[in-house]
Parts: C-alpha cells; sequence; structure tokens
C-alpha cells in the first residue's frame, strides 16, 4: 500500500492514510544459470500474477520455451493446454502461429529460439486468478532472436481446461537447459 499525506481540516491536523496500490507488487526472482527449469510455487487466492523474463537464451540451439501450471506439492500439469501462439518475422515480414489444442504445455513460442551469444528472449507473461477452481487463463507477449538471422515479436493466449486451483507455474526449454535468464513474479490484487 502507499502512503499520502492528507489534512484533516476538521481537527487542523496533518495525518497519514493508507491508499490501496492497483499496479503490480513484485514477489520475488530466479536468476537461471544452466538451470533445467525456473519455477514460482507461491501462488495464493486474490490475486493475478505476471512472470517477466529477461536475458531468456536457451543452451540448446532451436527449441521453444514452454510453461507448465501446477496445483499443490507442486504437480505440474501435462495436458490440456489450449490456446494460439502467432509470431511475427521482423527479417522476412512473414508470420506463423501455432494453435496449441490438448498440448502438454503452454507454448511461449512459435518457431525455434537460437542459442547465439545475441539471440536471448525477453517478454511477460499474465496468469488471471490461477487459484480460483476454473479454467485457467493466460496472456503474454515476446520478443526473441530465431536460429539464424530473423528476429520474432510473438503474442500468445490460452487456457489450461481443467477447473482446479493452481499455485505454481514452471518454465523449460523443449529440449536442454535454459543457459541464462532472469525471471520475476509480480502479483496485483484482483477483488
Amino acid at each position: 500500500a502507499n502512503q499520502k499525506l492528507s489534512m484533516n481540516s476538521a481537527a487542523n491536523a496533518v495525518e497519514w492514510q493508507t491508499v490501496a496500490s492497483s499496479g503490480w507488487t513484485f514477489v520475488s526472482s530466479v536468476t537461471a544459470s544452466s538451470s533445467a527449469n525456473v519455477s514460482f510455487t507461491t501462488m495464493a487466492a486474490g490475486y493475478d500474477y505476471m512472470v517477466t523474463f529477461t536475458d531468456l537464451l536457451p543452451a540448446t540451439d532451436n527449441v521453444d520455451l514452454d510453461g507448465f501450471l501446477g496445483v499443490a506439492g507442486p504437480t505440474y500439469r501435462t495436458a490440456n493446454y489450449d490456446g494460439h501462439t502467432g509470431i511475427i518475422n521482423t527479417g522476412s515480414g512473414g508470420g506463423s502461429s501455432l494453435e496449441w489444442s490438448g498440448l502438454s504445455a503452454m507454448k511461449l513460442t512459435a518457431d525455434n529460439q537460437g542459442n547465439a551469444a545475441d539471440e536471448h528472449a525477453v517478454g511477460n507473461l499474465t496468469i488471471y486468478d490461477p487459484f480460483a477452481s476454473t479454467d485457467t487463463y493466460v496472456i503474454g507477449d515476446l520478443a526473441y532472436h530465431g536460429t539464424g538471422t530473423s528476429h520474432y515479436n510473438g503474442i500468445m493466449g490460452g487456457k489450461h481446461e481443467t477447473a482446479e486451483s493452481i499455485t505454481s507455474i514452471k518454465f523449460s526449454y523443449s529440449s536442454g537447459n535454459i543457459a541464462t535468464g532472469i525471471f520475476k513474479l509480480y502479483k496485483r490484487a484482483n477483488a
């Protein structure tokens, strides 16, 4: 909560009042370094969550970034993800897309990311009211470098089609480790 200074005219005194903040609040951060995955396991009732990632680079060339939602334990779900990822190739002006229907993960990239020194990814993913016992909806945007000379800008959105309380999220590449990356978790009250 933020503080603001106000004047109490009846008593002719100055007092502090607490004002509710409507923005995102930082929760925690994970720095990947040759990591098999990165996870956050602290999602609770009453909040939407956002994960940002910067300096993200796979150890293996030509891989996709995947996201998995988890329930208490955590136990990560590997089925029933439905949505769409659309990518614009800034090199050719073309695009591609990937529909994920009944897939084993949320697909954050639709074309394969490279692992050269200058082929990092940045982006964010918002998870709406994950603790509610309903389908869990997500949206995101990202920019990354593919294998070769292409740079990609993309958006994605979808849901996990199971009515359950989600408490965790995990990110990994389709093959190999996360060589580098900074992941930050934020929350905001949704009521």
